[in-house]
């Protein structure tokens, strides 16, 4: 098992509110791609945002690419359904948290079918409009996508 910075980082007091806030990003995340909300999904992000998908090495950076890429994502896979699980959340400082929580993507259907599963490791933000991800990485397990 590797580590990783958020292994590093105390176990600090957090708000209930602040919490709340970062688990609705989560949520607002899965249910806008998933209701194929392109708009609602990159104010997920800050401008300058990053998705990294880390066996692909690829990222998609700022507004611009991630639209471009949820827009390509929803045409291409059809129904889905983000599930997160498992979040977990540590300050680093006051206004930048970290979280890791692990994904399950399923494609609606008869049956519906497992696409994908792994690990989020975030780096969010307090912006003046909430809590924003500063960066998404997704680390796929082994033999899905």
């Amino acid at each position: 098992m590797t580590t990783d910075v958020f292994d590093n980082l105390a176990e600090t007091s957090l708000s209930a509110a602040d919490h709340l806030s970062v688990l609705n990003l989560c949520a607002r995340y899965c249910h806008s791609v998933d209701a194929g909300d392109t708009d609602a999904w990159v104010d997920c992000f800050t401008d300058d945002g990053i998705l990294e998908f880390v066996a692909d090495g690829v990222a998609h950076r700022g507004h611009d690419e991630l639209r471009a890429f949820v827009t390509r994502f929803s045409r291409r896979r059809g129904v889905t359904h983000h599930f997160t699980t498992d979040l977990e959340i540590r300050a680093e400082t006051e206004n930048r948290w970290r979280a890791r929580s692990s994904l399950l993507l399923v494609a609606a259907g008869d049956p519906s079918t497992l696409v994908m599963s792994g690990r989020y490791h975030d780096d969010v933000v307090r912006t003046e409009n909430g809590w924003r991800f500063r960066s998404r990485r997704l680390v796929a397990d082994q033999g899905s996508r």
